[in-house]
């Protein structure tokens, strides 16, 4: 048997957002029609680019409330279309905590 090949970087990454993206799923049905807040802890992404991103982001989604690069706080209508967005854009561990009315 030859050396044990390591596997491939994006193989660990998948798998953060995957665990990430299933604890959304998770809490769907206790958010489908609630405002929450998402906050993402960006520890392996460029916090400039990652806020920059998440800026843009906003505008074509009408997220609002961009807080600072590191730790972002999104306040937002729940969506599967989130799930997608934070799938393709987003290395990030995702807590969600439900907003005060």
């Amino acid at each position: 048997m030859g050396p044990k090949i390591p596997p491939h970087p994006s193989y660990h990454e998948f798998h953060r957002i995957h665990r990430a993206t299933r604890a959304m799923k998770v809490s769907t049905h206790l958010a489908k029609s609630q405002n929450i807040l998402l906050t993402i802890h960006t520890r392996h992404v460029d916090p400039v680019l990652q806020y920059r991103d998440m800026a843009s982001q906003s505008q074509l989604n009408g997220w609002s409330d961009l807080v600072y690069p590191g730790l972002v706080s999104i306040v937002a209508r729940w969506s599967f279309r989130y799930r997608n967005i934070i799938h393709r854009s987003f290395f990030a561990f995702i807590g969600m905590v439900y907003l005060k009315s």
